[in-house]
């Protein structure tokens, strides 16, 4: 955990803590210890910044095959998706460097539930089985779709509002977006290039 106030203690234990927004310590000593995990929760603090450079973070320490959470990729609205702090629920820019990332990645797999604000799962280096029958009817691929890639890729890193709405318009596309269920299904332990 990092940004949160020494004395904060909700009872349960915290391995590495941090209360300002560096995390050298905490991802030096995670590599050093050992093992890597094979599951991550990345529940960054939701700037462009911050949130890149925890998913870069996790993933470089994620077991192979492992699995990121991410959360927040699904604001509900634009004042949640402010990149300022604001009271009350906030997920900020999270959402749009979840899906700048695994735009970029070439060895992950993802999904994203339609839950709470959103749960992004990025798997390393394998993909993702879904059961497309029944109440998945057809999951949306983004590589399906190369014009709202290039239209979203096109976005200047400013025009918050401007992404914000493409993102409504496009969001089962962008995040793979599936219904909670999903994640039940299981996922397919098949190397990601496996022929």
């Amino acid at each position: 955990m990092y940004n949160f106030p020494s004395e904060f203690d909700d009872g349960l234990p915290i391995t590495y803590r941090e209360t300002g927004l560096d995390i050298a310590y905490a991802m030096s000593a995670i590599h050093t210890k050992g093992p890597r995990p094979d599951v991550c929760l990345v529940d960054a603090y939701h700037t462009l910044e911050m949130t890149l450079r925890d998913l870069n973070a996790a993933y470089d320490a994620l077991e192979d095959e492992g699995v990121l959470v991410v959360h927040d990729c699904l604001p509900h609205n634009q004042k949640q998706a402010t990149p300022y702090l604001i009271e009350g629920e906030w997920c900020g820019v999270s959402y749009m460097e979840f899906i700048n990332f695994v735009l970029a990645c070439q060895t992950c797999d993802f999904v994203t539930l339609d839950c709470d604000y959103g749960c992004g799962l990025i798997v390393k280096n394998r993909k993702i089985h879904l059961n497309e029958g029944g109440f998945i009817k057809r999951r949306a691929r983004v590589a399906d779709h190369p014009e709202v890639v290039e239209r979203w890729q096109a976005f200047d890193a400013d025009d918050f509002e401007g992404a914000y709405r493409f993102f409504v318009e496009n969001k089962r596309i962008l995040l793979q977006l599936v219904p909670p269920r999903a994640f039940f299904t299981g996922f397919d332990r098949s190397p990601l290039h496996a022929e």
